[in-house]
This record gives C-alpha cells, sequence and structure tokens, in this order.
C-alpha cells in the first residue's frame, strides 16, 4: 500500500512539474490574393456579382528553418468580408487546401463568413504552402479578406514563440460591383448531360441549350465525396456539344461534373449517375 502511495505521488508530481515548452518559430502569411481556375490574376476592383470561378489564395510560410511549428499551437483566420463567401459548392471535408496539417471549420464572426485552420500537426521548418478556397460574390459592394496567422497554444505542454508579428497578416480589399457582360456567344448558358444515367458507356455528353461553347474551357469531375476524379482543359469553336471521355472506368454512383470557362465568367455544375 506504502508502495502504490508513493508511485501516486511520483506521478502527479511528474506531471504536474512538468512546464511548457517553448518554440521559437516565424510564422508569414502573404497578403490574399485572387485567381480564376487556370491561375490567371482576377482584378479585386472589378468583380461583377455574377463572375465565376474566382478562387482565394493566402501562402502560408514557416520561415524558421530549425524548428517545426507545434501542433495545435497556431489558428489561420480568414474573414471573407460581408460582400463574398465560400462557393456553396466546395465540399471543405472533401477538399481542404493543405489538409495534412490543418483541420478547417466555417462560421459567422462580425457579420461576415470565417475560415478557421488549426494546426493539427508541427508545420515543418522552412514550410511553404498554399491555402486554396472557392469563393463567390454574395452582393455588390465594398469589403475587404483578411488573413492572419495567431498564437493559439492549445498544447500546455508547447507555447509558440513568433518574435517577429510583422508578417503574421494581410489584408485585400474588394469591390463588387453589377453583373458582367458574358464574353461569349451563349449569353444564356443552360447545359444538360447524357445520357443520364450512365450505364455501359465510358463517356457522356454535355450539350448547351442555347448559345454554343466558344473559347477554352476546364472540365472538373467529382465523385460524391466531392474528391476530384480528373480534370481536362478543352478548346471549343463554336459547337453545341462537347463528349467527355472517362480516362477509367467509374463504379457505380453520383457524380458532378463542372464546366468553367478560362475567364472565370461562367461556371456550371451537372449531376449524373453511373449504375
Amino acid at each position: 500500500m506504502k508502495q502504490l502511495l508513493y508511485l501516486l505521488l511520483l506521478f502527479s508530481y511528474s506531471s504536474f512539474g512538468q512546464s511548457a515548452r517553448s518554440v521559437t518559430a516565424d510564422l508569414g502569411v502573404s497578403t490574399p490574393y485572387l485567381t480564376d481556375y487556370s491561375g490567371n490574376a482576377v482584378s479585386s476592383q472589378a468583380i461583377g456579382i455574377n463572375h465565376q470561378g474566382i478562387l482565394l489564395k493566402v501562402n502560408i510560410n514557416n520561415y524558421q528553418s530549425t524548428a517545426s511549428v507545434p501542433s495545435r499551437s497556431s489558428q489561420l483566420i480568414i474573414g471573407l468580408g460581408d460582400k463574398m463567401i465560400l462557393d456553396p459548392s466546395l465540399n471543405l471535408s472533401a477538399a481542404a487546401p493543405l489538409s495534412a496539417y490543418y483541420s478547417w471549420s466555417i462560421g459567422m464572426s462580425s457579420g461576415q463568413q470565417q475560415i478557421t485552420g488549426t494546426l493539427k500537426m508541427p508545420l515543418p521548418a522552412g514550410f511553404s504552402g498554399t491555402v486554396i478556397f472557392a469563393i463567390k460574390a454574395l452582393r455588390e459592394g465594398s469589403s475587404f479578406i483578411s488573413a492572419q496567422h495567431a498564437s493559439s497554444n492549445l498544447d500546455p505542454l508547447n507555447n509558440l514563440n513568433d518574435p517577429n508579428n510583422s508578417n503574421n497578416s494581410g489584408a485585400l480589399s474588394y469591390t463588387i460591383g453589377k453583373p458582367q457582360p458574358l464574353s461569349t456567344d451563349n449569353s444564356v448558358w443552360v447545359l444538360s448531360v447524357y445520357p443520364n444515367p450512365v450505364t455501359d458507356l465510358n463517356y457522356i455528353t454535355i450539350a448547351v441549350r442555347e448559345g454554343v461553347f466558344n473559347g477554352s474551357y476546364k472540365l472538373e469531375l467529382y465523385d460524391n465525396s466531392g474528391r476530384l476524379y480528373q480534370r481536362k482543359e478543352l478548346s471549343l469553336s463554336n459547337v453545341k456539344t462537347v463528349r467527355y471521355n472517362f480516362d477509367n472506368k467509374l463504379g457505380a454512383g453520383q457524380y458532378t461534373i463542372r464546366v468553367i470557362n478560362t475567364d472565370g465568367t461562367q461556371s456550371a455544375a451537372l449531376k449524373f449517375e453511373k449504375l
């Protein structure tokens, strides 16, 4: 009995006597910037309310070359302002950026949609990466996107010490204006896909009901979990239909094919079933 009591006292002393380890690192966050799906820059001051295919990007760095940033010691907080939101078609659980290091959540704060990434794994020394989210205009007006890496120190045994606060945040102002005129002949872009459901074929056909396909397009195929299955880029000239071949045989299930013209003014998501 005395031996058991001694071991309990020893364990208690060891647990409560353990102090937090301070880790010095230099987390860097770039000014947020916007591109289309082809990587072309999108002006934040010339966004029409109907603008499609906008990607928000923020570069993340650990400038410390010898120490990793401890897990649960930091959070990346991105505010979209009150005029933009995450693209509702985005499946965050399936397509979250840098998911090996961050766990993501979405909420509202001060009237704006806020994306929070909590560091779940140590961010390696010298790390450089980019978080990317699909966003869309919500209403006309001006606001700004903010990005900040803030110390959270949720792990009592590891505390982050970042002495350089000058590069921990960035902001991008933007203006949402009137609907922009579409740059292609298909001014009414209503698409359909057939056959639906797909049975023994290894392709589907996408048709535009009014207008034509004319220009460069990106076609992305997603499974029901939101995982990107394959991507193709096509140049089309005044055609009503396009045949989309599957690189590999599709398993049975629900799929979504997203069609985007590369200047970002038009996009559509079409659902179909494979039996």
